[in-house]
């Protein structure tokens, strides 16, 4: 969770996963770094972002690299 859990929508993301059992990784604060490392270090399938959040991500040279492995 990579949003503020005042937003509608971090919820909407948040209780089914919860609910679910899944395993939920909050980030106190976003940047991409933090964001890329959690990525990689909890093998993170979903994520819930804004576009301001996925422009900083692609606009790193080093995105693709990161993400896929």
């Amino acid at each position: 969770l990579s949003t503020g859990a005042f937003s509608n929508g971090s919820w909407l993301m948040l209780l089914p996963a919860l609910y679910s059992g899944a395993t939920l990784v909050i980030l106190e604060k976003f940047s991409t770094d933090a964001f890329l490392d959690a990525f990689e270090r909890h093998r993170v399938t979903h994520a819930f972002l804004v576009p301001t959040q996925i422009g900083d991500l692609l606009a790193r040279s080093d995105f693709a690299v990161r993400v896929r492995g």
